[in-house]
């Protein structure tokens, strides 16, 4: 039996496939990147733009023309728009089998076998209970925390993923030293909202803790997504600069640049605060990168606040800026507040703003012109197998001429040429 497991969203939604790919290796089931030849087609799902829903959807009808061919195939949507959405999907896609929400995948094995006799739902857990994953590529993920309890007024993760539910740390120490028995070079730490790791176990350990643990267990390179601004600290940011093998690459959601905005989406910050937090990373990590996320139309969102996040990309002059147009949430706070831009000024000022972000991460690029760094090798490049591909430590893409058998390793590449998202170099001998 095959399984073919698409996966839309985040880098949580990718560990809990590897969590559903397990599961279902256990059922004797074997992946492929074919659909046409699935025994079982899953979709990974994810909620927090219309965008991304949409895109799955789409996905799914055209998924569901197989079954006339393979009236045997099974076919389940899993993640957060499973639980946002439930079995009003059932009549969106009528040839679904079952729908799983992101806290339920732990059973999906369970759900799968009964789906075979009827139509089955499971979206009602309230925490992720399931076995660690068999990971042995280059790069792979471990969850230190679920859910958040921030409430951003925009967004429905913890309503779909629950309140912030950390795990212990002798749990989260285990599964790294499995990834290292499996060969796995680099590890990504991952939770909704990382930087708030610990606060609900009342047991004095926090994120740079774990942080510093992992560094300490010779792992090669040691990655932490996604941060709140409000939380990340002086403990973390002094971790991560006395441990080479911490990426000091921060990822830290600005989202607007208008402090009136902020307070509308609930941020619990204000823009001179991330100011002060971005030159205090700088001055204590100079080699650091920052990149953010960007919403851009938020309701009541004036010209001259839009222009105040202008100013804010190229004062602080981002490595990376993800920038989004505002997308309204069913049950969200901010779902509430009357939206007065037309859709065709949101869309004019997303398109403002990315040409801004384009120009910014080009100079930020080309400042590491005539550099030589160090680079995890990641594989042939897929846009041409004729050069590899890898990652700096800050997270940048860099293309260069090399054997396959590099791959997982960690090379010197000195730059030569930058684009907007990667650089160019080539390979240096081993200093």
């Amino acid at each position: 039996m095959k399984v073919y497991i698409k996966t839309y969203g985040c880098q949580m939604n990718k560990y809990t496939s590897s969590i559903v790919e397990s599961k279902l290796e256990k059922l004797g089931y074997i992946k492929t990147n074919d659909e046409k030849e699935a025994d079982l087609i899953i979709v990974n799902t994810c909620s927090v733009r219309s965008h991304a829903e949409n895109r799955a959807l789409g996905r799914l009808k055209t998924l569901s023309g197989l079954k006339k061919r393979n009236p045997e195939l099974m076919i389940g949507i899993i993640g957060c728009m499973a639980k946002r959405l439930g079995d009003e999907l059932f009549s969106i896609v009528p040839s679904l089998d079952f729908v799983i929400g992101p806290n339920d995948i732990g059973n999906i094995d369970e759900i799968i076998k009964k789906a075979k006799e009827e139509r089955q739902i499971e979206i009602s857990s309230t925490c992720l209970r399931y076995e660690p994953p068999i990971q042995s590529e280059i790069s792979s993920y471990i969850p230190v925390s679920f859910g958040c309890s921030n409430f951003c007024s925009y967004c429905v993760v913890p309503f779909l993923w629950g309140r912030l539910r950390s795990r212990k740390k002798d749990d989260i120490i285990k599964e790294v030293g499995m990834l290292l028995e499996n060969g796995v070079v680099e590890i990504t730490l991952l939770g909704q909202d990382i930087t708030s790791y610990g606060k609900d176990l009342n047991d004095g350990v926090f994120l740079s803790d774990i942080l510093e643990s992992c560094a300490r267990l010779g792992v090669g390179r040691i990655r932490f997504i996604t941060s709140h601004p409000k939380g990340m600290d002086d403990k973390i940011i002094q971790v991560v600069s006395e441990n080479k093998n911490i990426c000091p690459h921060f990822h830290l959601p600005l989202q607007s640049g208008s402090n009136r905005i902020l307070s509308l989406m609930r941020r619990d910050y204000t823009i001179e605060y991330y100011y002060e937090l971005v030159e205090k990373i700088r001055k204590k990590v100079p080699e650091s990168s920052i990149t953010t996320d960007l919403i851009i139309g938020f309701p009541t969102e004036t010209k001259e606040e839009f222009e105040e996040t202008l100013k804010a990309m190229e004062e602080i002059m981002f490595d990376a800026a993800f920038l989004f147009k505002y997308s309204q949430r069913e049950g969200t706070s901010a779902s509430y507040i009357k939206e007065e831009l037309k859709e065709q000024d949101k869309i004019e000022r997303l398109n403002e703003a990315i040409s801004l972000a384009n120009k910014v991460s080009r100079m930020r690029n080309e400042m590491l012109v005539g550099k030589t760094l160090d680079i995890l090798v990641e594989g042939k490049n897929p846009k041409d197998n004729s050069s590899l591909f890898g990652k700096t430590a800050t997270d940048k893409t860099v293309i260069f001429k090399g054997e396959e058998e590099l791959a997982g390793k960690i090379v010197p590449v000195f730059i030569e040429g930058f684009s907007t998202y990667t650089l160019k170099g080539r390979l240096c001998p081993e200093r």
